[in-house]
């Protein structure tokens, strides 16, 4: 009888500890120059100094600005591949990179896995 109720009390932990929901990164951020100890340190600030962060459910949606442009891109938190723009410089085109986002345990990875040049119409797979 008790061996029962400890795996029965042993399980119910475990079903809880499973079901606990994401972390919602919502909120204004700011770069940083640290960078967790699993993680390579960046040599800039990838996504400019400041930006806004909006989740909601599966869906990731970041505001920055890229080359004096506000820039806002919507990821589906399922490694679907989304594109991109990225403002031309003066007298450039404008240019796409293909990303991902998807959850890894209590972080969600974007990933670049291309990038369309100005004028074409094909993604350039990277090296990913």
């Amino acid at each position: 009888m008790k061996i029962s109720a400890f795996i029965a009390a042993a399980f119910l932990v475990a079903a809880t500890v499973e079901v606990q929901p994401h972390r919602d990164f919502s909120g204004g951020w700011v770069a940083s120059e640290e960078a967790p100890p699993d993680v390579p340190a960046s040599t800039t600030a990838l996504w400019g100094q400041e930006f806004s962060i909006r989740h909601r459910d599966d869906t990731l949606t970041i505001r920055r600005t890229i080359q004096g442009a506000l820039v806002t891109t919507s990821y589906a938190l399922d490694g679907r591949e989304v594109r991109r723009r990225v403002p031309g410089g003066l007298c450039m085109a404008d240019s796409e990179v293909v990303e991902t986002a998807a959850w890894d345990r209590d972080r969600v990875t974007l990933t670049t896995v291309g990038y369309i040049p100005p004028g074409a119409r094909a993604p350039i797979k990277a090296n990913v």
